[in-house]
């Protein structure tokens, strides 16, 4: 009866884990927490055994390379070598996307290929954005740079951290066998993005003016070469560990010690890098594993596969790779890859060779790194991208909003101001002072579940932001608006197929001011914002209509044809999104938008506001339906 307990137990959280219906923490933790009611793990074989508990080694190593990269980030590193390809791209796309394919591999092999991606995609955005390039092609080559680089070596992944601690690889082992490959997979991926992108690299772009010199990107120069020279003796540890007979988590806790020492950083600032609860994720995961290894289920799944085998290792070989890279299509390759590795253990045994002569442990390696390139949730690489990227087209036939969260003291005249001027600023929720959860998406986090966000202050754009905790550390009590989208009805809009041009391009939708003020409340006032669709003329009293029907959600256009008489001077010149593409026969239509309130922002001056990104909404779990009129 335990057994099959502690089966149900596992399935049922590695399910809400891959479905995401609760986050993954809660879900590993509360799977860890049903195993410990039912007397299947104590803290013995949780916390102190290698075979069952938690691998410190793995949990230290990449709390050392957090620290390693949080510290880097302070330098200015990663924004140079995106602005130095954008340079010696020489305007020319192929070559612009080859140069940030070479950068991302590069970087992937050291820092991990999810950091990597997370540093490097939102300046990727920026640059298509001035450039005004399209810029999934570009998003696309990132995340398979990031996946392939992420195959090459021990620290590259956290999949080949996991197999190395349990087969006992080295730093070399991956340099001998991995990294040849990832090399001629790069030069295929090179071709493969050329070809399959040819479209959208052609012509070029001039540069003059449109991007600052790479160097500026470097606040202190000492600084950089001081943790350059860090980072440098970490690889070179990496490579003589066995020789230096140190374990892979020591040289990294090591280096992380250098790296705060050198650049002198706070402690507070450091440990704020730190992904905690990524760590709180492995260590649930491993105590889940080693649940069914307690019982006997992961030595039965591995002597039944190594009796499927026999004596062909090489069937074995094949299967797991094959079996990795569609199972781990599905179901993120950090938990596949942990509940694999004691059954590849059990086979392993089975067969002449071990460790590094193992091709099973190589074909896990492959087969889950690679893997990862096959759907958009199949790696963390390709959540990070695709979460930063603008939403529309995302989540068909679910509910969008814009936000706009202020303190308190103004939390009533945004109220009114929604109230006075219904048409840009729909209202669809309100939540109260301190809140993050909203009810139109139970288990949602304002603070982190938005792709991207801006910070005001005085009514001045001071930063962009992937996690906007700091808005609510800062001021507790700040209120938040959910606004209706524009992004709701163009389900309605693709499903009677009239064309979403800024869909088939993958740019963000064009957003402009126009002349036309809203209706002020007390200190805030602005004009309104509205967001443009190119519609084919006999199609646009369908998209009238079609859009009519979400009256929630901004609703019919406000105007038709001329931008003139919005007062807009150049359609090709949006104040936000991406410039449009009006091809002939066809009408810009206009629709209020919800960045309005952001125009408002830098109109009146709060001293503090936090809105979404233009482009990146919060995504509810209401379907579209319940807003039809």
């Amino acid at each position: 009866m335990i057994v099959y307990a502690a089966v149900a137990v596992f399935i049922v959280t590695y399910g809400l884990i891959a479905t995401e219906r609760v986050h993954r923490v809660a879900a590993a933790l509360g799977g860890v927490a049903a195993m410990v009611v039912l007397g299947i793990i104590d803290a013995e074989s949780a916390f102190f055994s290698h075979e069952t508990g938690v691998d410190w080694d793995v949990i230290f190593l990449l709390f050392g390379m957090m620290v390693i990269v949080g510290v880097l980030k302070q330098t200015g590193l990663f924004e140079f070598l995106a602005l130095w390809a954008v340079k010696h791209s020489g305007g020319r796309p192929a070559r612009l996307a080859t140069l940030l394919i070479l950068v991302t591999a590069a970087l992937s092999p050291i820092l991990d290929n999810v950091t990597t991606v997370l540093l490097v995609t939102p300046v990727t955005l920026s640059v298509c954005e001035r450039l005004g390039l399209r810029p999934m092609p570009y998003l696309i080559s990132l995340i398979l740079a990031a996946n392939v680089g992420g195959t090459s070596t021990l620290i590259a992944d956290p999949p080949n951290i996991i197999v190395a601690s349990r087969a006992n690889l080295t730093f070399d082992d991956f340099l001998i066998h991995s990294l040849p490959l990832c090399l001629i997979l790069l030069v295929v991926l090179i071709g493969l993005v050329r070809v399959l992108f040819r479209r959208d690299f052609r012509g070029r772009v001039d540069l003059d003016g449109l991007i600052e010199p790479p160097a500026s990107a470097i606040p202190d120069r000492g600084l950089l070469y001081r943790c350059l020279a860090v980072l440098a003796l970490v690889m070179l540890a990496f490579g003589l560990h066995t020789e230096l007979h140190l374990d892979p988590s020591l040289v990294a806790m090591l280096g992380a010690g250098a790296m705060v020492v050198v650049s002198q950083t706070q402690t507070e600032a450091f440990l704020e890098e730190v992904e905690w609860s990524t760590l709180a994720f492995f260590m649930a995961l491993f105590v889940l594993v080693g649940g069914l290894v307690e019982v006997g289920v992961i030595g039965s799944l591995g002597t039944y596969a190594a009796e499927l085998m026999g004596d062909n290792e090489l069937a074995g070989v094949t299967g797991l790779m094959i079996g990795s890279a569609i199972v781990g299509g599905f179901v993120d390759n950090i938990p596949y890859t942990a509940a694999m590795v004691p059954i590849v253990e059990e086979m392993v045994a089975a067969t002449p060779s071990s460790g590094a002569d193992s091709p099973l442990w190589w074909a896990l390696v492959f087969g889950a790194d690679l893997g990862g390139n096959t759907t958009a949730v199949a790696a963390g690489a390709n959540v990070v991208v695709l979460g930063l990227a603008p939403t529309s087209g995302v989540a068909h036939g679910l509910v969008q909003a814009n936000l706009i969260s202020v303190p308190a003291d103004w939390a009533f005249e945004v109220l009114l101001f929604a109230q006075r001027n219904p048409k840009p600023c729909p209202v669809l929720e309100v939540l109260d002072p301190g809140a993050y959860e909203s009810t139109l998406a139970p288990g949602s986090d304002l603070r982190t579940d938005i792709p991207a966000y801006r910070i005001w202050r005085d009514g001045v754009l001071t930063e962009e932001v992937t996690d906007a905790s700091v808005a609510w550390e800062e001021h507790p009590d700040l209120v938040s608006f959910l606004i209706g989208c524009s992004f709701t009805f163009e389900a309605g809009l693709a499903d009677a197929d009239i064309p979403i041009r800024h869909q088939e391009l993958g740019r963000n939708v064009p957003m402009y001011r126009t002349s036309r003020p809203c209706a002020p409340a007390g200190r805030l006032r602005g004009d309104m914002v509205v967001s443009m669709r190119p519609i084919p003329a006999d199609r646009v009293a369908d998209a009238v209509r079609i859009s009519g029907r979400y009256p929630a959600v901004h609703g019919a256009p406000v105007h038709v044809g001329d931008p003139a008489s919005l007062g807009i001077a150049d359609l090709a010149a949006p104040e936000f999104g991406d410039p449009p593409e009006v091809r002939d026969g066809e009408v810009p239509v206009f629709w209020a938008c919800g960045v309005t309130p952001q125009a408002a922002i830098m109109d009146s001056r709060p001293p503090f506001a936090l809105t979404h990104a233009p482009g990146h909404m919060f995504i509810t779990d209401v379907r579209d339906a319940e807003y039809l009129a």
